[in-house]
C-alpha cells in the first residue's frame, strides 16, 4: 500500500479532517449548543469555597476590586486581555479599550494565529 493522493489512509484522514471542520464550524452556534446547557441568569461569588447567588452590584464590585489589588500589588503589566478574532469590531476595541485605559498597558492578544 503506497501513501499516494488517493491512498486509503489519506482519504480516511482527509475524511476525519472534514468531519471535524464541520463540526467547528457549528461551534456555540450551534443549535445542539443552545438548546443543551442552562444559562446562568444570575452571578455567583465564592465565599469560603462555596459558590452562592449575589446581586450584579456586588459580583462587579467584587471583581472591580480584585483587578485592583492585583495591579496595585503586582503592576500594571500583571494583566491583560485575550479578545476572539471572530468578535465584532466593536467588542475587540472595548478589549483593546479596557487593557490601555483601565489596565495601564497594552496587553492584548487575540486568537488570530492559532
Amino acid at each position: 500500500m503506497t501513501d499516494g493522493p488517493g491512498s486509503p489512509p489519506l482519504r480516511r484522514a482527509w475524511r476525519a479532517r472534514q468531519r471535524f471542520d464541520r463540526l467547528l464550524r457549528g461551534g456555540l452556534q450551534s443549535k445542539i449548543v443552545q438548546t443543551r446547557y442552562v444559562r446562568l441568569t444570575e452571578p455567583l461569588v465564592r465565599e469560603r469555597g462555596e459558590l452562592r447567588r449575589a446581586t450584579w452590584d456586588e459580583a462587579l464590585d467584587r471583581a472591580a476590586a480584585a483587578f485592583r489589588k492585583t495591579l496595585s500589588e503586582n503592576g500594571p503589566d500583571s494583566s491583560g486581555i485575550f479578545s476572539c478574532s471572530r468578535a465584532t469590531n466593536e467588542v475587540n476595541f472595548l478589549a483593546q479599550k479596557l487593557a490601555r485605559v483601565v489596565f495601564g498597558n497594552h496587553n492584548i492578544d487575540s486568537c488570530n494565529r492559532t
